[in-house]
């Protein structure tokens, strides 16, 4: 069973990777959640972020990840507060964006927050995130 220190350093790994690969980590990500992944997005499968519609699998989150990273180019992803209770993590930071049709960037700041739940047992047995932040990114 992992600590709540042992979960929070898995996710602050998982989102160093993910900044400084630019989101080339989507890989770490799957590794992380279940197969019955739940999330959604502010966005909901907005017109022009269709990408963004709700998410019940691994396959629906590898569908999200090639929408946002085909769509956007990441400038940067960084964390904040992590906050531990149990198996739940929750993390504050901010992220850029640069939308690669129009070339406009755009910016979430602190007041993103998205919260995780990471496991107590093996990778992928549990897993889900509430992304409050797309529609802001979009």
């Amino acid at each position: 069973m992992s600590s709540p220190g042992e979960n929070v350093a898995r996710l602050k790994d998982a989102y160093r990777q993910w900044h400084e690969s630019k989101g080339g980590s989507v890989q770490t990500w799957l590794d992380l959640m279940a197969d019955d992944v739940s999330v959604r997005s502010l966005a909901n499968g907005g017109a022009g972020a269709e990408f963004t519609s709700e998410i019940r699998s691994k396959a629906d989150f590898k569908r999200y990840f090639d929408g946002l990273l085909g769509e956007w180019e990441m400038i940067n992803y960084k964390t904040g507060a992590f906050i531990a209770d149990g198996d739940w993590v929750a993390m504050r930071g901010s992220t850029a964006w640069k939308n690669r049709a129009t070339g406009r960037s755009t910016s979430a700041s602190s007041s993103r927050r998205r919260c995780h739940c990471v496991s107590s047992g093996p990778p992928g047995t549990r897993g889900s995130s509430t992304d409050v932040a797309a529609a802001g990114v979009i």
